[in-house]
């Protein structure tokens, strides 16, 4: 009965381990695309591509 138990809390780790790290990289890759984007808007002539890559683009009509 123990073993079970510290085999369900190992895989727990395991998985809580794991689902931490995608949420950390999804937050960093979201930093990265803003901080790309403001570099790119700081540059002239750019703004157009810049504000695709940070979501701010006009949106057709529905």
């Amino acid at each position: 009965m123990l073993g079970i138990f510290v085999f369900g809390c190992f895989v727990f780790s395991i998985v809580a381990v794991a689902v931490g790290l995608i949420v950390w990289g999804i937050g960093a890759e979201r930093h990265d695309r803003e901080e790309l984007a403001r570099e790119v808007a700081a540059e002239p002539g750019l703004g157009a591509i810049a504000s695709t890559v940070a979501g701010d683009a006009p949106q057709p009509p529905a």
